[in-house]
């Protein structure tokens, strides 16, 4: 019982948060740190190179806004990232390359310009099908949403890899 105990009234817990600023990042800062980390010898096996975008007036150092997290993965030519899940939903938007995901088993295909919805708590993987060029994912999603409702699980797939049981 060494924790200091406080109590507030209703109206004392209503001052409003501090106001997010607004932040750009370009297309050269974005591909210069790809580079960069793709280069480095330590790569998640689910997702290979990702470079998130992190704002620093949301106070969560996963939040590119307090509740949404954006970032883009960098997927080498034939790379196949592990399967996992999660209790984030996201949704994928093909900047550059073709491949697919495998989400509970269907395989997705994909191609720029393509945006695919990934739901929570869904194991999937991604896969670059172009033997020479990379694929870029930008993926925007709920996880600073998550971490602030202490409801964030990740799960890795025994055995790395999903069985396709339906293409769609």
């Amino acid at each position: 019982m060494g924790e200091q105990r406080k109590f507030i009234t209703y109206l004392d817990s209503m001052s409003p948060p501090p106001r997010i600023q607004p932040m750009k990042w370009t297309r050269e800062e974005i591909y210069e740190k790809l580079e960069q980390l793709r280069k480095a010898p330590k790569k998640d096996p689910r997702a290979g190179t990702v470079a998130s975008l992190y704002n620093p007036s949301t106070g969560n150092v996963m939040g590119t806004t307090p509740s949404i997290l954006a970032g883009f993965q960098w997927i080498e030519p034939g790379e196949h990232g592990q399967a996992h899940r999660h209790t984030f939903a996201g949704i994928y938007y093909v900047v550059r390359g073709r491949g697919y995901t495998v989400v509970d088993g269907q395989k997705i295909e994909w191609k720029e310009g393509d945006v695919l919805s990934l739901p929570a708590w869904s194991f999937h993987e991604n896969v670059n099908t172009d033997p020479n060029e990379p694929a870029i994912l930008l993926g925007v999603f709920d996880l600073p949403l998550m971490m602030g409702l202490r409801t964030m699980l990740e799960e890795e797939l025994e055995g790395g890899y999903q069985e396709i049981k339906q293409e769609v």
